[in-house]
């Protein structure tokens, strides 16, 4: 089992805050919240449970 994290997502969005910042936003404080994703491996899981439980997860992980 492990925790997939976008980096690329990660990255633009830094660049982003950093661009405004070099533009003049000089904001307090910015806070992005960047969801993982949960990704089940069979050793843990069994097979085909990892499928079923992916897919019974409503909401990201905080």
């Amino acid at each position: 089992t492990t925790i997939a994290q976008a980096f690329e997502e990660i990255g633009e969005k830094a660049m982003d805050v950093l661009l405004k910042r070099i533009r003049g936003d000089n904001s307090a404080f910015c806070q992005i919240t960047i969801s993982p994703r949960l990704i089940l491996r069979e050793s843990v899981c069994g097979e085909g449970a990892a499928i079923e439980a992916l897919t019974a997860l409503k909401e990201p992980f905080s």
